[in-house]
C-alpha cells in the first residue's frame, strides 16, 4: 500500500510521513506504518518508532512491528525483540522470536567485521 511506497521512494519526507504516521490514532495507520519501516534500512529514528510500536495497544501492530525489527541490520533490536517473546498475544510472541531469530541468524557484531 501506501506505506511500503513511501518505504521503496527512499526520501527523508518520506520516512518522516512513515515516522509521524507510527502515533496516529488510528490501528490502520500505524499498522501501515509499522509494515513501511521495516521495509527500508531503518534510521535511529525510525528505530525509536518501531520500538515505540511494539509496545502499542494493538496486537496486529506490535506483531507488525516485531516483523519490521528483524529486519533491521542492527543488534540494538534485540533489547527490543527480546521482552515481546513474553507479550500476552501469541501471534507477537511469534513474530519475535521469528525476527530474533533472523538478528541472531546474521552473526554477532564481532563476527561481522
Amino acid at each position: 500500500g501506501v506505506a511500503l511506497a513511501l518505504a521503496n521512494m527512499r526520501s527523508e519526507a518520506a520516512r518522516r510521513i512513515l515516522e509521524t504516521q507510527a502515533v496516529a490514532a488510528d490501528e490502520g495507520v500505524r499498522y501501515a506504518a509499522a509494515v513501511g519501516l521495516g521495509a527500508a534500512q531503518a534510521t535511529p529514528e525510525e528505530h525509536a518508532a518501531l520500538a515505540a510500536l511494539s509496545r502499542d495497544r494493538s496486537s496486529r501492530v506490535r506483531a507488525a512491528s516485531a516483523v519490521a525489527l528483524g529486519r533491521i541490520e542492527n543488534f540494538r533490536v534485540i533489547e527490543v525483540l527480546e521482552p515481546m517473546t513474553k507479550d500476552e498475544d501469541a501471534e507477537v510472541r511469534a513474530a519475535a522470536v521469528e525476527s530474533l531469530r533472523a538478528v541472531l541468524a546474521r552473526g554477532t557484531p564481532s563476527q561481522r567485521r
